[in-house]
């Protein structure tokens, strides 16, 4: 008997558009879809993206115990897409279909499995003569995949079966949308919007009054203070919420502090059976999970799977066959919520099907917990394998623990996605240490720019640095050894005594700027002594490894401080004061005598600005800051005037006195909009980005009207041109020594204070430059 494996593992019915996936994206879905390997049999055959990695291959049937030479691969032409995904142009090839007859003929079919059982496999398999073995073919051949992945359709599928569903609806239009937001925000709840087709979180968004509150399960919170701002965000957002095609909208209650959990189910021509239940591990979207859930208790699991039964028995009855996984939320008060289902082998299925189901032994099914998680930076696939092994950590069959390799992201960004299996949590979480530590000294065969991590606290090889082995909150930031850098072509080392601590290392730590291979060193400045000739620098680093005491800088990237200019004002000057300087000038082209705003005024690009205005001829500087004492402070630099961000007459007030040449941004949102209704014609708006991710909307009539420009400025840019990078750090210098430039310092920190200082930026209780003593853990 043979099963025809199909490895479809991003479809539209999935995640939407397939056209706007980058070639990263391409890249990782196209390594996700070799896990397919895990439910392969004997004799069976796949139909895969492209040929599997030999490594990765003879690592899965080791462990399943599959003959690897029985296997049939058969991979059809690129397509549109490239060759990364099975999409419905590759499936339908006719050279690809003409292979796959010529492999089938003589055999007896005994199943079509597809990751997900959607339109274009069910038109294969009528095509292939071998519909009867599909399960489900008709429903799927009629579209009915799409309908069980709509996060639209699941509302009202749940509402019909009483399942529990959050408070919200589905809406169609940019006027729905906006009264459905706005009556739960009134009503003091935050509110999760939803792409229809899209997973793991990442269709979503969180709309809240509070811009404290935390996403989860959400790319990101967008503050909505008011009903003129959540018309602007829906306008500005609509493409997006309607996947660019015009599909419906999700508006419900965000619940906060959940528990998300999930459970999974096998649908066929008779029954609904429980394939197991998980918890998801969110950061801020799905990273991982562990099953089973150890979050619920008997009580709420019993429900969770009671009411997921419910959602799949209605699946049933209109005709569905295959996985599906009922998503839900327990909220604090013990109430659960299900939010969506995926009919489809989800991340979650090769954990049950296979690993539940075929690696561990009976005696071990009921007493074993397994935690999976992604970004393991390795050398390689195979060194990885050899390592657990060699270390005693190796998944033994015997005992039903130890560490397994799921997936094989190495040709897309080095890592791994692991899984540890024990028989607790407790010694799960004792064994994940293990397996991270083991990997701390190990460098991948691709040249790295920062450290690789061993969480062993005390005396070890290398030295004491402050990393993340996960993207997440300020808690993930750990203490340990790590092997010192070595100085590669074009690189110097330096020996750090201060790094800097910037917005955007906040960014990085949760994933949401720069996603840095993990484990990693954050900080993107540092000042020191270049090791090779003990000259004072200051130094840019792109790639992180500031928090550390050695680090590797590009020798482009790094000045030396000149005497008259101490370490704390060197360092403060150059990352912040290159940005401020670059987008009053280049980007903003500041002239003598022009009306300039500068908002966040007292951070620390801005307080930067408010002086480098001043110093450059601005006849007029205005500051926005949100405090009294930040705006006293902002005062006490020059400014002729500040105002409050929050202030409902901001635009008219920008535009006093015949309104702003230059309008400096580095918030956006209503308050960007605000300056460009305050620009003078022929005004410029200068963005160095959006804190918190807000997004900007405006027309190009709006422009038009006001004769404005709007121009972006990255620092990145002016890296790419030394002789400018060294023109921009000599004047901020020479500015610095004649005491026209000066950066304040707001605290400097030790290593164990990082975590803090992160929350207390976060939270804009900070005035100015924080800086970390890399030389001091405590």
């Amino acid at each position: 008997m043979t099963t025809l494996c199909i490895a479809n593992s991003r479809t539209e019915e999935m995640v939407g558009d397939l056209t706007g996936m980058t070639p990263p994206e391409q890249l990782f879905a196209g390594c996700g879809a070799q896990r397919m390997l895990w439910w392969a049999e004997d004799g069976d055959v796949l139909v895969l993206p492209r040929e599997p990695d030999p490594e990765y291959l003879a690592y899965v049937t080791g462990l399943t115990g599959v003959r690897a030479d029985s296997l049939t691969f058969v991979v059809p032409p690129p397509g549109a897409q490239g060759d990364q995904v099975l999409t419905t142009d590759r499936l339908a090839d006719p050279g690809f279909r003409a292979e796959l007859r010529r492999v089938l003929d003589g055999r007896t079919l005994d199943e079509v499995l597809a990751i997900s059982p959607n339109g274009a496999v069910a038109e294969l398999a009528a095509a292939l003569g071998v519909a009867q073995a599909m399960p489900g073919q008709p429903f799927a051949a009629q579209g009915g995949n799409a309908l069980v992945n709509s996060k639209a359709g699941f509302r009202a599928l749940a509402a019909g079966a009483g399942v529990p569903i959050p408070p919200g609806r589905v809406a169609g239009s940019p006027a729905e949308v906006e009264a459905a937001v706005e009556h739960l925000l009134a009503q003091g709840h935050s509110v999760m919007v939803k792409v229809e087709y899209q997973a793991g979180g990442f269709g979503n968004e969180i709309l809240a009054r509070d811009e404290q509150v935390e996403a989860v399960g959400a790319e990101r919170v967008v503050p909505l203070p008011d009903r003129a701002a959540v018309a602007a965000y829906v306008a500005d957002r609509w493409t997006w919420l309607t996947g660019g095609r015009g599909q419906r909208v999700v508006v419900e209650r965000y619940f906060a502090d959940c528990a998300p959990l999930y459970a999974q189910f096998v649908v066929d021509d008779t029954a609904v059976v429980l394939a197991g239940c998980g918890e998801m591990v969110m950061r801020p979207v799905v990273v991982g999970e562990i099953t089973p859930p150890v979050t619920p208790d008997s009580g709420v699991l019993a429900e969770l799977v009671d009411q997921g039964a419910r959602l799949c028995e209605a699946l049933r009855v209109i005709g569905y066959r295959g996985t599906v996984s009922a998503d839900a939320v327990l909220t604090p008060k013990g109430e659960i919520y299900f939010h969506e289902t995926n009919g489809r082998l989800t991340g979650s299925s090769h954990l049950h099907d296979v690993f539940f189901g075929r690696l561990l032994r009976e005696e071990h099914r009921g007493s074993r917990y397994i935690l999976e998680l992604g970004g393991l930076k390795v050398p390689s696939f195979a060194q990885a394998v050899e390592a657990v092994g060699a270390a005693g950590l190796a998944f033994d069959p015997r005992t039903g623990t130890g560490v397994l390799y799921s997936s094989d992201f190495g040709p897309a960004d080095g890592s791994v996605m692991y899984c540890v299996v024990g028989e607790s949590p407790e010694a799960v979480r004792t064994l994940e240490t293990a397996l991270l530590a083991l990997f701390a000294g190990m460098r991948p065969e691709a040249d790295v720019d920062e450290a690789t991590v061993d969480e062993v606290e005390g005396d070890g090889n290398g030295m004491r640095a402050l990393v993340i082995h996960r993207y997440g909150g300020p808690e993930e930031l750990r203490i340990g050894t790590v092997p010192e850098p070595v100085a590669g072509p074009g690189r110097v080392l330096v020996d750090v005594t201060l790094a800097g601590l910037n917005y955007a290392d906040l960014e990085c730590r949760t994933g949401e700027y720069l996603r840095f291979p993990l484990p990693a060193v954050l900080g993107v400045d540092v000042v020191g002594r270049r090791r090779e000739d003990g000259r004072r620098v200051v130094a840019l680093l792109r790639t992180g490894g500031g928090y550390a005491p050695v680090a590797v800088p590009e020798a482009a990237h790094t000045v030396e401080v000149p005497d008259g200019v101490d370490d704390e004002q060197a360092l403060a000057l150059l990352e912040q004061g290159a940005t401020a300087y670059g987008a009053l000038t280049l980007a903003g082209r500041l002239r003598p005598g022009e009306a300039v705003a500068v908002t966040a005024a007292a951070g620390g690009v801005g307080h930067l600005a408010v002086q480098l205005a001043r110093a450059l001829g601005a006849g007029r500087v205005v500051g926005l800051a949100s405090t009294p004492e930040k705006r006293e402070f902002v005062r006490s630099l020059g400014a002729d005037s500040v105002l409050d961000p929050e202030d409902p007459e901001l635009a008219g007030r920008l535009a006093e006195s015949g309104g702003l040449d230059l309008f400096f941004d580095s918030v956006g949102g209503r308050v960007l909009r605000a300056g460009l209704a305050g620009l003078a014609p022929f005004g410029r708006l200068v963005s160095v980005g959006a804190r918190g991710g807000v997004e900007d909307g405006f027309t190009m009539g709006e422009l038009t009207e006001r004769s404005a420009g709007v121009q972006g400025f990255w620092l990145k840019h002016v890296l790419t041109d030394r002789a400018l990078f060294e023109g921009i750090a000599d004047h901020l210098f020479r500015l610095a020594a004649e005491r026209r430039l000066v950066a304040r310092i707001d605290r400097t920190v030790s290593l164990s204070g990082v975590a803090a200082a992160h929350r207390a930026m976060a939270a804009r209780e900070t005035v100015g430059k924080v800086l970390v003593d890399v030389r001091r853990e405590k």
